[in-house]
Protein backbone atom coordinates (compact mmCIF):
# COMPACT_ATOMS: atom_id res chain seq x y z
CA UNK A 1 0.00 0.00 0.00
CA UNK A 2 0.93 3.90 -1.28
CA UNK A 3 0.64 6.05 1.74
CA UNK A 4 0.35 9.59 0.89
CA UNK A 5 1.60 12.33 2.75
CA UNK A 6 -0.87 14.00 5.52
CA UNK A 7 -2.77 16.19 2.79
CA UNK A 8 -4.83 18.16 5.43
CA UNK A 9 -6.13 14.50 6.14
CA UNK A 10 -7.31 15.89 9.63
CA UNK A 11 -9.79 17.75 8.25
CA UNK A 12 -10.87 15.18 5.37
CA UNK A 13 -11.12 12.52 8.47
CA UNK A 14 -13.79 15.23 10.62
CA UNK A 15 -15.58 16.20 7.39
CA UNK A 16 -16.32 12.26 6.38
CA UNK A 17 -16.84 10.60 9.84
CA UNK A 18 -18.77 13.61 11.43
CA UNK A 19 -22.07 12.47 9.69
CA UNK A 20 -21.83 9.42 11.75
CA UNK A 21 -23.32 11.42 14.38
CA UNK A 22 -21.14 10.15 17.27
CA UNK A 23 -19.68 13.73 17.84
CA UNK A 24 -16.45 15.03 16.64
CA UNK A 25 -14.20 13.02 15.24
CA UNK A 26 -10.88 13.28 16.35
CA UNK A 27 -7.68 12.61 14.34
CA UNK A 28 -5.25 12.58 17.11
CA UNK A 29 -7.21 10.96 19.82
CA UNK A 30 -4.32 10.61 21.93
CA UNK A 31 -3.88 12.80 25.04
CA UNK A 32 -1.28 15.76 25.11
CA UNK A 33 1.37 16.33 27.76
CA UNK A 34 -0.60 18.41 29.68
CA UNK A 35 -3.56 16.29 30.27
CA UNK A 36 -3.66 12.06 31.07
CA UNK A 37 -7.46 12.00 29.09
CA UNK A 38 -10.22 14.54 27.90
CA UNK A 39 -12.61 14.80 30.80
CA UNK A 40 -16.08 16.26 30.79
CA UNK A 41 -16.18 20.21 32.12
CA UNK A 42 -13.00 20.60 30.04
CA UNK A 43 -12.15 23.64 28.51
CA UNK A 44 -10.16 23.89 25.15
CA UNK A 45 -10.11 24.28 21.56
CA UNK A 46 -9.64 21.68 18.30
CA UNK A 47 -6.43 22.74 16.02
CA UNK A 48 -5.82 20.35 12.76
CA UNK A 49 -7.73 17.02 14.15
CA UNK A 50 -6.09 17.57 18.24
CA UNK A 51 -7.88 18.61 21.37
CA UNK A 52 -5.20 20.81 23.29
CA UNK A 53 -6.76 21.87 26.29
CA UNK A 54 -6.94 25.12 28.18
CA UNK A 55 -7.74 24.40 31.75
CA UNK A 56 -10.41 21.77 33.31
CA UNK A 57 -13.40 23.45 34.98
CA UNK A 58 -15.11 20.49 37.12
CA UNK A 59 -11.73 20.35 38.86
CA UNK A 60 -11.49 22.31 42.29
CA UNK A 61 -8.64 25.37 41.63
CA UNK A 62 -6.31 23.99 44.28
CA UNK A 63 -2.84 24.92 43.39
CA UNK A 64 -3.67 26.07 40.28
CA UNK A 65 -2.71 29.97 39.62
CA UNK A 66 -5.74 32.25 38.63
CA UNK A 67 -4.88 34.51 35.70
CA UNK A 68 -2.40 31.95 34.98
CA UNK A 69 -3.41 28.30 35.03
CA UNK A 70 -6.85 29.35 35.32
CA UNK A 71 -8.55 32.39 34.35
CA UNK A 72 -9.03 35.39 36.86
CA UNK A 73 -12.69 34.57 37.30
CA UNK A 74 -12.72 30.83 37.88
CA UNK A 75 -14.96 29.50 39.98
CA UNK A 76 -15.08 25.32 40.26
CA UNK A 77 -17.91 23.72 37.94
CA UNK A 78 -20.23 21.21 38.87
CA UNK A 79 -20.87 18.69 35.73
CA UNK A 80 -23.48 16.59 37.84
CA UNK A 81 -24.79 13.09 37.14
CA UNK A 82 -23.29 11.67 34.02
CA UNK A 83 -24.94 8.90 31.49
CA UNK A 84 -22.80 5.60 30.35
CA UNK A 85 -24.00 4.02 27.51
CA UNK A 86 -23.36 0.49 26.18
CA UNK A 87 -19.87 -0.16 25.00
CA UNK A 88 -18.95 -0.03 21.35
CA UNK A 89 -17.76 -3.08 19.86
CA UNK A 90 -14.36 -3.39 18.79
CA UNK A 91 -14.18 -3.07 14.50
CA UNK A 92 -14.91 -0.17 12.05
CA UNK A 93 -16.41 2.94 11.79
CA UNK A 94 -16.24 4.14 7.92
CA UNK A 95 -17.64 7.37 5.81
CA UNK A 96 -21.23 7.01 4.53
CA UNK A 97 -20.03 6.12 0.42
CA UNK A 98 -17.81 3.29 1.62
CA UNK A 99 -19.28 -0.10 2.29
CA UNK A 100 -17.91 -3.34 4.26
CA UNK A 101 -18.04 -6.13 2.06
CA UNK A 102 -19.29 -9.32 3.87
CA UNK A 103 -18.87 -9.74 7.07
CA UNK A 104 -15.04 -9.39 9.43
CA UNK A 105 -13.62 -12.84 9.95
CA UNK A 106 -12.56 -13.97 13.08
CA UNK A 107 -14.78 -11.40 15.20
CA UNK A 108 -18.03 -12.34 16.91
CA UNK A 109 -21.02 -9.85 17.73
CA UNK A 110 -19.98 -9.70 21.32
CA UNK A 111 -16.09 -9.91 20.62
CA UNK A 112 -14.31 -7.32 23.10
CA UNK A 113 -11.38 -7.22 21.13
CA UNK A 114 -9.97 -8.09 17.39
CA UNK A 115 -7.97 -11.07 17.35
CA UNK A 116 -5.01 -11.59 14.99
CA UNK A 117 -6.03 -12.62 11.70
CA UNK A 118 -9.48 -10.62 11.37
CA UNK A 119 -9.54 -8.92 8.24
CA UNK A 120 -11.91 -6.12 6.72
CA UNK A 121 -12.58 -5.50 3.45
CA UNK A 122 -13.86 -2.03 2.05
CA UNK A 123 -15.21 -0.46 -1.43
CA UNK A 124 -15.60 2.90 -1.48
CA UNK A 125 -17.58 4.89 -4.29
CA UNK A 126 -16.88 8.32 -3.49
CA UNK A 127 -13.30 9.98 -4.18
CA UNK A 128 -12.93 11.16 -0.49
CA UNK A 129 -13.56 9.30 2.35
CA UNK A 130 -12.44 7.98 6.21
CA UNK A 131 -12.00 4.67 8.25
CA UNK A 132 -11.79 4.39 12.25
CA UNK A 133 -10.40 1.09 13.27
CA UNK A 134 -10.41 0.76 16.93
CA UNK A 135 -8.91 -3.40 18.31
CA UNK A 136 -11.02 -2.59 21.60
CA UNK A 137 -14.53 -1.37 22.70
CA UNK A 138 -15.07 2.21 22.82
CA UNK A 139 -16.60 3.93 26.06
CA UNK A 140 -19.19 6.74 25.55
CA UNK A 141 -20.09 9.15 28.34
CA UNK A 142 -22.19 11.99 28.66
CA UNK A 143 -23.41 14.91 30.79
CA UNK A 144 -26.85 14.70 31.61
CA UNK A 145 -27.52 18.09 32.99
CA UNK A 146 -26.97 20.06 29.97
CA UNK A 147 -28.41 23.71 31.17
CA UNK A 148 -25.64 23.95 33.66
CA UNK A 149 -23.43 23.72 31.15
CA UNK A 150 -25.13 26.33 29.06
CA UNK A 151 -25.56 28.62 32.29
CA UNK A 152 -21.73 28.24 33.01
CA UNK A 153 -20.51 29.33 29.48
CA UNK A 154 -22.53 31.88 29.42
CA UNK A 155 -21.41 33.64 32.75
CA UNK A 156 -17.75 32.97 31.61
CA UNK A 157 -16.98 32.13 28.40
CA UNK A 158 -15.38 35.91 27.40
CA UNK A 159 -12.76 35.52 30.32
CA UNK A 160 -12.04 32.00 28.96
CA UNK A 161 -11.44 33.78 25.00
CA UNK A 162 -9.28 36.36 27.25
CA UNK A 163 -7.41 33.73 29.21
CA UNK A 164 -6.23 31.56 26.09
CA UNK A 165 -4.92 34.65 23.91
CA UNK A 166 -2.90 35.21 26.80
CA UNK A 167 -1.41 32.54 26.96
CA UNK A 168 -0.61 33.09 23.54
CA UNK A 169 -3.20 30.11 21.94
CA UNK A 170 -4.08 32.56 19.56
CA UNK A 171 -8.26 31.13 19.52
CA UNK A 172 -11.09 32.71 18.01
CA UNK A 173 -14.02 32.91 20.24
CA UNK A 174 -16.18 30.43 18.06
CA UNK A 175 -13.18 28.01 18.57
CA UNK A 176 -13.77 27.34 22.40
CA UNK A 177 -15.34 24.14 23.37
CA UNK A 178 -16.74 23.06 26.79
CA UNK A 179 -16.62 19.58 26.69
CA UNK A 180 -20.17 17.41 27.77
CA UNK A 181 -19.17 14.17 26.48
CA UNK A 182 -16.67 11.73 24.82
CA UNK A 183 -16.13 8.46 23.61
CA UNK A 184 -13.30 6.72 24.93
CA UNK A 185 -10.67 3.69 23.49
CA UNK A 186 -7.70 2.04 24.14
CA UNK A 187 -5.96 2.34 21.00
CA UNK A 188 -6.83 3.09 17.05
CA UNK A 189 -5.43 2.81 13.34
CA UNK A 190 -7.26 5.27 10.74
CA UNK A 191 -6.62 5.98 7.51
CA UNK A 192 -8.32 9.04 5.53
CA UNK A 193 -8.31 9.85 1.83
CA UNK A 194 -9.07 12.21 -1.04
CA UNK A 195 -8.30 11.01 -4.68
CA UNK A 196 -9.18 11.30 -8.15
CA UNK A 197 -10.95 7.59 -8.21
CA UNK A 198 -14.56 7.37 -7.34
CA UNK A 199 -13.63 3.44 -6.97
CA UNK A 200 -11.46 1.48 -5.05
CA UNK A 201 -10.83 -1.54 -2.35
CA UNK A 202 -9.38 -0.94 0.84
CA UNK A 203 -8.09 -3.75 3.20
CA UNK A 204 -7.58 -3.79 6.44
CA UNK A 205 -6.17 -7.02 8.36
CA UNK A 206 -5.18 -7.43 11.86
CA UNK A 207 -1.88 -8.86 12.72
CA UNK A 208 0.26 -8.78 16.13
CA UNK A 209 1.63 -5.50 16.97
CA UNK A 210 5.42 -5.33 15.91
CA UNK A 211 5.31 -8.47 13.56
CA UNK A 212 4.89 -8.43 9.58
CA UNK A 213 4.87 -4.37 10.00
CA UNK A 214 7.59 -1.72 9.19
CA UNK A 215 5.80 0.36 11.46
CA UNK A 216 6.61 -1.18 15.37
CA UNK A 217 3.17 0.13 16.98
CA UNK A 218 0.33 -0.61 14.31
CA UNK A 219 -1.38 -3.77 15.34
CA UNK A 220 -2.63 -4.25 11.89
CA UNK A 221 -1.61 -3.39 8.46
CA UNK A 222 -3.69 -1.55 5.44
CA UNK A 223 -3.53 -2.41 1.94
CA UNK A 224 -5.71 -0.04 -0.54
CA UNK A 225 -5.63 0.32 -4.36
CA UNK A 226 -5.42 4.50 -3.75
CA UNK A 227 -3.01 6.47 -1.60
CA UNK A 228 -4.17 7.23 1.93
CA UNK A 229 -2.95 9.08 4.45
CA UNK A 230 -2.41 6.88 7.78
CA UNK A 231 -2.71 7.72 11.97
CA UNK A 232 -2.44 4.78 14.41
CA UNK A 233 -1.62 5.00 18.30
CA UNK A 234 -1.40 5.38 20.26
CA UNK A 235 2.48 5.77 20.36
CA UNK A 236 5.42 7.09 22.27
CA UNK A 237 6.20 10.87 21.54
CA UNK A 238 9.68 11.14 22.67
CA UNK A 239 12.88 8.76 20.97
CA UNK A 240 13.05 5.72 23.49
CA UNK A 241 16.26 5.10 25.03
CA UNK A 242 17.87 1.64 23.71
CA UNK A 243 16.57 -0.32 26.98
CA UNK A 244 12.53 1.40 26.35
CA UNK A 245 13.24 0.64 22.61
CA UNK A 246 13.28 -3.30 23.21
CA UNK A 247 10.68 -3.26 25.86
CA UNK A 248 8.82 -1.04 23.45
CA UNK A 249 8.97 -3.16 20.12
CA UNK A 250 8.36 -6.57 22.44
CA UNK A 251 4.87 -5.52 24.34
CA UNK A 252 4.14 -2.59 22.45
CA UNK A 253 0.78 -1.77 23.62
CA UNK A 254 1.97 -2.82 27.68
CA UNK A 255 3.01 0.37 28.07
CA UNK A 256 -0.67 1.76 27.60
CA UNK A 257 -3.21 0.05 29.70
CA UNK A 258 -5.61 3.05 29.96
CA UNK A 259 -8.62 3.73 28.21
CA UNK A 260 -7.48 7.18 27.13
CA UNK A 261 -7.98 7.89 23.93
CA UNK A 262 -10.43 9.89 22.24
CA UNK A 263 -12.42 9.33 18.88
CA UNK A 264 -15.39 11.27 19.56
CA UNK A 265 -16.19 14.41 22.03
CA UNK A 266 -19.44 16.50 22.44
CA UNK A 267 -19.84 19.52 23.75
CA UNK A 268 -20.90 23.63 23.76
CA UNK A 269 -18.97 26.74 22.27
CA UNK A 270 -20.32 30.03 21.14
CA UNK A 271 -21.84 31.36 17.91
CA UNK A 272 -21.74 34.61 16.78
CA UNK A 273 -25.21 35.48 16.04
CA UNK A 274 -27.29 39.02 15.38
CA UNK A 275 -30.92 39.82 14.91
CA UNK A 276 -30.82 41.13 10.76
CA UNK A 277 -33.56 43.46 10.65
CA UNK A 278 -35.23 45.02 7.37
CA UNK A 279 -34.40 48.62 7.31
CA UNK A 280 -35.20 50.25 3.77
CA UNK A 281 -37.62 47.90 0.86
CA UNK A 282 -37.53 48.57 -2.53
CA UNK A 283 -41.11 48.96 -3.45
CA UNK A 284 -40.79 49.17 -6.76
CA UNK A 285 -39.19 45.27 -7.58
CA UNK A 286 -41.11 43.10 -9.92
CA UNK A 287 -41.49 39.14 -10.90
CA UNK A 288 -37.85 40.75 -13.02
CA UNK A 289 -36.36 41.09 -9.92
CA UNK A 290 -36.77 38.14 -7.59
CA UNK A 291 -33.42 36.76 -8.24
CA UNK A 292 -32.86 32.72 -8.22
CA UNK A 293 -33.76 32.85 -4.07
CA UNK A 294 -30.24 32.18 -3.49
CA UNK A 295 -28.81 33.74 -0.33
CA UNK A 296 -25.82 34.15 -1.98
CA UNK A 297 -26.91 36.12 -4.74
CA UNK A 298 -26.28 39.69 -2.74
CA UNK A 299 -27.22 41.63 -6.25
CA UNK A 300 -30.76 40.39 -6.01
CA UNK A 301 -31.38 41.55 -2.64
CA UNK A 302 -34.16 43.94 -2.24
CA UNK A 303 -33.85 45.52 1.24
CA UNK A 304 -30.95 47.00 3.31
CA UNK A 305 -30.12 45.00 6.31
CA UNK A 306 -29.09 46.19 9.81
CA UNK A 307 -27.38 43.80 11.84
CA UNK A 308 -26.98 45.98 14.73
CA UNK A 309 -25.44 44.53 18.39
CA UNK A 310 -28.98 46.09 19.98
CA UNK A 311 -31.06 43.86 18.01
CA UNK A 312 -29.78 40.76 19.25
CA UNK A 313 -32.20 38.04 20.91
CA UNK A 314 -31.95 35.30 22.81
CA UNK A 315 -34.01 32.04 21.86
CA UNK A 316 -33.15 27.93 21.10
CA UNK A 317 -32.96 26.87 17.75
CA UNK A 318 -32.32 23.05 16.44
CA UNK A 319 -30.40 23.02 13.59
CA UNK A 320 -29.48 19.65 13.37
CA UNK A 321 -28.42 19.27 9.65
CA UNK A 322 -27.56 22.89 8.40
CA UNK A 323 -25.23 22.93 5.71
CA UNK A 324 -21.70 21.82 5.76
CA UNK A 325 -19.47 25.01 6.69
CA UNK A 326 -16.34 23.70 8.96
CA UNK A 327 -16.23 20.50 10.48
CA UNK A 328 -17.91 22.07 13.98
CA UNK A 329 -21.00 23.24 12.04
CA UNK A 330 -23.58 20.08 11.62
CA UNK A 331 -23.36 19.23 15.30
CA UNK A 332 -24.76 22.07 17.00
CA UNK A 333 -27.47 23.36 18.46
CA UNK A 334 -27.68 27.23 19.01
CA UNK A 335 -28.66 28.53 22.15
CA UNK A 336 -28.39 32.20 22.05
CA UNK A 337 -27.31 35.02 24.79
CA UNK A 338 -27.14 38.55 23.72
CA UNK A 339 -25.65 38.22 20.26
CA UNK A 340 -23.26 35.41 21.17
CA UNK A 341 -25.18 32.01 21.21
CA UNK A 342 -24.12 28.91 22.62
CA UNK A 343 -24.10 25.53 20.08
CA UNK A 344 -24.37 22.04 21.70
CA UNK A 345 -22.41 19.41 19.75
CA UNK A 346 -24.44 16.70 20.43
CA UNK A 347 -24.23 12.49 19.63
CA UNK A 348 -27.07 11.63 16.78
CA UNK A 349 -28.07 14.84 15.72
CA UNK A 350 -26.40 15.08 12.48
CA UNK A 351 -28.31 13.16 10.62
CA UNK A 352 -31.71 13.22 12.43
Amino acid sequence: MQTATIHRAWLTYTEELAMLGHGLPLWQPAPLDNYDKIKIGDVGYIRQGRFHLLFSASMPQGGRILGEDVPLDFVPFEPGPTAKDQPRGPGALHARYIKQIGAAFNISANATCIDAGTTFNFKTSSTKGAILMTKYQTFCEDAERWGRFEDYMRQHYQSWHDHANKLGHRVKLEDILFITGHDMTRDFDMVAFSSDSKEAGIKFSAGIPGVGSATTAAWGTWDSSISVSRNFGPQPRDPPGDLQLLTYNTHPMDSFPKYNQCVFLRGYRIKRRARIVPRVIRAAAGPHDLGSGHRSDKEDLQAEWNSSSSDSYSEILMDPDPPFVDPLTPFFDYIFDVNLPLCCLNRGEANS
